[in-house]
């Protein structure tokens, strides 16, 4: 049309409007300006600043790092077990072990060693406040912006086989037939070193055809306690397909318990320690950090399908679009109080499993040390953790949503290839 060619005549002068305006660079504006400009390309810098990332740490992060000293103060010994990780095979982030044991009676005792952050990290660093910032580490197509530096989160708080490393050990206790007792919680800080680096694959290959070496028994009770538990909450698991279906988060093992033993022991044992931390703390009550799902009422959902209705008269009357439509607008958000969970049918949970790759799990460390290990339990640090509480709140739901749309354009970006890398 005239119109449209008048618009390409004057492109450069629309190119520049587009530029300058806040609308970022959103896919259908990113698609606009490539018709225009067949060279574009977008700079890793300007990413930075359009979007408020970073994909490297200012040097007095590093710095600061270097200033650190390991505290090993009045941990429990657990070097002597048999602790294994059970990872993709390419991570070196690895901040969760397994250890299960018989005992004499018929039971069992679990053992799930998180990486202990704040044993390295200091709540009052510059670390721990860029981490803070960052609140996650992203996973997008062609990197990961990490939410420690690589020293902390790949090595030094990583639990890599044959190191001595620091962790908050979570202790359960299961009967003869695999239940486990959950108030027989104990949270204790740790040492362990790590014996095995396992992948999925290899756990699953072991579980399907098992010696009688120790290692191999002790992935069948693992196996045999992850079953159990699945099949005690059938209303979890289809909230975690769901969830699944929804979010895409392509390196998450609960993509994988469908088809994958080692996967399960990984899920179950997660949302266990999750959901029994913020146990533990709304028995004590005391200040933690919990999570909550949103799903919407019946009526919201019949008045969007009223709207829909309008359009396609059918379409209302498939179950399975109806399933959909309420599974999209379910939110999953933090909170100070611990509420029913009703994607995972428990009375409370948290994030408490990923501390160097999650804000919300390591904080809840930091909580951890000092009202549980330090007993710091005066009136006003209460206080003080509890208005924390509240601001992180309200600041990590946010961030969650910016980094989610960040990770989306970024990656068409990626996928496009009109992203120019930095100088060197």
């Amino acid at each position: 049309s005239q119109h449209g060619m008048s618009i390409l005549k004057e492109k450069s002068k629309y190119i520049n409007l587009i530029r300058k305006s806040k609308l970022g660079y959103k896919e259908h504006i990113i698609k606009v300006i490539e018709l225009f400009d067949p060279d574009f390309k977008i700079s890793l810098n300007e990413i930075e600043n359009r979007y408020g990332v970073k994909f490297d740490f200012p040097k007095v992060i590093y710095d600061e790092v270097n200033s650190f000293i390991m505290n090993n103060n009045k941990r429990v010994d657990f070097t002597n077990q048999e602790c294994i990780t059970i990872d993709s095979k390419s991570d070196q982030c690895l901040d969760d072990a397994l250890y299960m044991e018989k005992n004499s009676d018929g039971t069992y005792n679990l053992f799930i060693h998180i990486t202990d952050i704040p044993a390295f990290v200091p709540y009052s660093s510059l670390v721990n406040e860029e981490a803070k910032r960052r609140i996650e580490t992203l996973y997008l197509k062609d990197r990961n912006i990490t939410m420690y530096p690589d020293y902390i989160s790949n090595y030094l708080c990583s639990l890599l086989p044959n190191n001595n490393r620091n962790v908050i050990s979570y202790i359960f206790k299961m009967d003869s037939s695999f239940n486990v007792m959950e108030d027989s919680l104990q949270i204790v800080k740790g040492k362990i070193n790590s014996k095995h680096k396992l992948s999925y694959e290899e756990v699953d290959k072991i579980i399907g055809n098992p010696t009688t070496n120790k290692l191999d028994e002790m992935l069948l009770l693992l196996f045999c306690f992850a079953d159990k538990r699945r099949g005690q909450n059938i209303k979890k698991e289809e909230y975690r397909k769901y969830e699944n279906f929804l979010k895409m988060e392509l390196h998450h093992e609960s993509l994988k318990i469908d088809y994958s033993a080692s996967a399960n022991i990984v899920h179950e044992a997660m949302v266990l320690t999750n959901y029994a931390v913020s146990k533990y703390f709304k028995i004590l009550s005391l200040p933690y950090m919990y999570r909550k799902v949103s799903i919407p009422s019946n009526d919201f959902i019949e008045k969007q399908l009223q709207k829909i209705s309008k359009m396609d008269p059918n379409i209302s009357k498939n179950k399975e679009f109806v399933g959909l439509l309420r599974d999209s607008y379910m939110q999953t958000s933090y909170t100070s109080k611990p509420v029913f969970h009703k994607g995972l049918n428990v009375e409370c949970y948290s994030h408490s499993t990923s501390p160097a790759r999650r804000y919300a799990d390591a904080f809840g460390e930091y909580i951890i040390h000092d009202l549980l290990f330090d007993n710091n339990l005066d009136d006003l640090n209460i206080r003080t953790w509890e208005y924390r509480i509240e601001e992180l709140v309200k600041y990590i739901n946010n961030k969650k949503q910016d980094n989610e749309m960040f990770s989306s354009q970024y990656n068409y970006l990626s996928y496009k290839k009109l992203i120019k890398e930095k100088k060197k």
